[in-house]
């Protein structure tokens, strides 16, 4: 492919897992926008530049009636992932050394093909190859799931990593390059003159924002012989000659422009004549730095028209703030919600809209089917007269809510998937189990993946106590277990355990592993 092997199998990048690259996200746009997408537990996934399999391992173990091959060119990266894959007993997973520019006719076909963090880090004769592969091994109703630096936006990071390959021509060590080049993109953002400051600016937020990545991620992002940022349209016009289209971005609401002010709303599409320069405008006024973008096979019929999309079917969650779970949906007050993160909120006036979020709120961090938080909600509002609602206006009901329902998924107030999650909520049963994959990488690292496939970091009592949380061991158990380990800690160092369990802090962590939703269905 090229010779970056080398770099990576001497600073391998961290691997972990992506929600936005798992099956059920990208299944889940595909069916919003009119497609029929292969369920995740039983589809064929495939992986270009899977490094140590951190995102694939994952995927694996949470649907063992699916398939997964994943393909690196380090051979140190794939060795280490087949070490972890052999350690957790899984038969599904195939992890290779491999170069993309080799024939691919062995691989067979795929209905979710991952490449992320690769396209915009090799060159030109291997991105298009990655456009080949996925037209010649992408299923029927698949989808293509790729990552990119995108220009302009990349282009103020652009000019910072010139200046970082200029100042580490000379030095051979690939961490040495690494921290020479910070060390001196500190030095330069603090001498710019005060009459600069446009400029200065521009320095201190990069070398800030390098200040929260790790070493490998700034050698790999900055300091590769390739980083090849692209447009949105002249990327999607490479993927159309290789018999691609674009879906979307793996995100919903980044694709629409309803959330800009009106004003601006009506010019991007008066500037428009079609979503793709309605796409790059929105980048550039985004100052978009990073896409990740879903591809179809060319033939596949899509349904644009989003208000013809149905929930029927789907799963549901919601991670919302709410002020009052407990709100009856009958009364005239709203139900008053707010994203988790970020700024966005919401009132629901409508009693079924408020009956049919309070199923889903309250299932967190499970998902709900749509039908049953549906019949649940007429079961609230009209109790034991189910049979007597008129069936047109249930049908009216159920394609309202669906647009409803869409608009809080692209307000990131609600998720919708193609499947149920794994993810179950803590009740106070005295054995509460945390995943098994989530265990496993406790035992080694702070930095866990959780059933949602989401990546979730863990102090020093939260590793320890997530090990001991295996559905056999009661609280009390664990308790003793913290205990003890204080104890011991005390008697060999003469001083107390920093931040000591006590049973209400133990508690409270386990509700918090519950709403991150690192535990699964609780032992009998």
């Amino acid at each position: 492919m090229s010779d970056t092997s080398n770099t990576y199998d001497a600073v391998p990048y961290p691997s972990y897992a992506f929600a936005h690259t798992h099956p059920d996200a990208l299944g889940t746009l595909a069916r919003v926008f009119g497609m029929s997408p292969v369920p995740p537990d039983r589809a064929r996934v495939l992986e270009i530049g899977c490094a140590s399999g951190g995102n694939l391992i994952p995927m694996a173990v949470a649907y063992p009636g699916a398939t997964f091959v994943g393909f690196d060119l380090s051979a140190r990266q794939i060795e280490e992932g087949r070490r972890q894959a052999a350690a957790l007993g899984l038969t599904n997973l195939d992890l290779q050394p491999r170069d993309i520019l080799q024939p691919t006719d062995d691989l067979g076909t795929f209905d979710y093909i991952i490449a992320h963090g690769v396209f915009s880090w090799v060159p030109q004769l291997v991105q298009e190859a990655i456009f080949a592969l996925a037209r010649k091994h992408l299923s029927p109703q698949g989808v293509a799931y790729i990552s990119y630096n995108t220009r302009p936006g990349w282009q103020m990071h652009g000019a910072v990593r010139d200046m970082m390959l200029y100042m580490t021509a000379d030095v051979p060590e690939p961490m040495g390059k690494v921290a020479h080049a910070t060390a001196m993109l500190d030095w330069l953002a603090a001498a710019v003159p005060g009459s600069h400051a446009a400029y200065h600016r521009m320095l201190n937020q990069v070398s800030q924002t390098l200040k929260t990545h790790n070493q490998a991620y700034v050698l790999h992002e900055f300091l590769e012989e390739v980083n090849d940022p692209q447009t949105f349209v002249g990327f999607m016009d490479r993927a159309h000659r290789h018999g691609l289209q674009y879906l979307g971005e793996s995100g919903l609401t980044a694709m629409l422009d309803q959330y800009f002010d009106p004003q601006v709303q009506q010019t991007l599409r008066g500037w428009s004549r079609d979503i793709f320069e309605l796409e790059q405008y929105m980048d550039f006024l985004r100052g978009r730095t990073f896409r990740q973008t879903l591809l179809v096979h060319r033939e596949v019929a899509l349904q644009r028209d989003l208000t013809s999309f149905r929930a029927d079917g789907m799963w549901l969650s919601s991670r919302a703030l709410t002020p009052d779970l407990q709100l009856d949906p009958a009364a005239d007050a709203p139900l008053h919600l707010k994203a988790d993160k970020g700024e966005v909120e919401l009132s629901l006036d409508d009693p079924l809209a408020k009956a049919v979020l309070l199923q889903i709120l309250r299932a967190w961090p499970a998902t709900i089917r749509f039908e049953d938080a549906f019949d649940a909600a007429l079961d609230q509002l009209w109790p034991g007269q189910r049979n007597l609602l008129d069936p047109d206006w249930i049908a009216a009901a159920t394609h309202s809510l669906s647009l409803g329902l869409l608009n809080c998924a692209a307000l990131q107030l609600c998720q919708l998937h193609v499947s149920p999650g794994q993810s179950r909520p803590w009740a106070g049963h005295p054995r509460p189990e945390v995943w098994p994959y989530t265990r496993h990488l406790a035992a080694r690292t702070c930095r866990v993946s959780s059933p949602r496939h989401e990546t979730v970091d863990l102090d020093s009592l939260d590793q320890h106590l997530v090990t001991l949380l295996d559905g056999h061991h009661t609280v009390d158990d664990v308790l003793d277990r913290l205990r003890a380990k204080a104890d011991a800690y005390q008697l060999a160092t003469g001083e107390p355990l920093p931040d000591a369990p006590t049973p209400d802090k133990v508690r409270a962590r386990i509700q918090q592993f519950s709403d991150w939703g690192l535990l699964v269905q609780e032992a009998p």
